[in-house]
């Protein structure tokens, strides 16, 4: 795996198994995940298996753009 942006891979996550299998999928293709939990909605043990977590608000569409382009999400 490189550090490339291309090999970044963003997951919005809220709640449910779904976001936890889609992060597992991309990494194990070779992916850094970086994951936007949706605050109070979203499993905090998603910091566990991604490689950045950052919490956001629901209905937040601006924020969760800028908080991806941040990290270099594309």
């Amino acid at each position: 795996m490189t550090d490339s942006k291309s090999d970044l891979f963003g997951v919005i996550a809220g709640a449910g198994k779904f976001p936890n299998m889609v992060i597992e999928g991309a990494k194990k293709a070779g992916h850094r995940v970086v994951v936007l939990g949706l605050k109070e909605i979203a499993d905090p043990a998603l910091a566990e298996i991604a490689d950045e977590l950052h919490w956001v608000r629901p209905l937040r569409l601006g924020e969760w753009i800028r908080t991806f382009n941040r990290a270099g999400v594309k």
